[in-house]
């Protein structure tokens, strides 16, 4: 049986992750289909850039921006 710090561990986990799935909601399709294809489809920044045609650079810089506002809508 798992010991009790484990279980509340895994119960803050389980929170912060359904406020997480919350969140992805609040974003604009461009930022949720970034988030979905580098983070849910394990995609990588030079691929989706070629995808939709910008620079690999620009994907990053687009993903540090959407990180920040998902955390800005956590409260983190």
């Amino acid at each position: 049986m798992a010991d009790p710090v484990d279980i509340a561990e895994l119960a803050a986990d389980r929170l912060l992750l359904e406020q997480l799935v919350a969140c992805l909601d609040d974003l604009d399709p461009d930022e949720r289909s970034l988030i979905e294809a580098l983070f849910y489809n394990d995609r990588t920044e030079r691929d989706y850039a070629a995808e939709i045609g910008i620079s690999h650079q620009a994907v990053g810089k687009r993903k540090n921006k959407v990180i920040e506002k998902l955390r800005a809508l956590m409260g983190v």
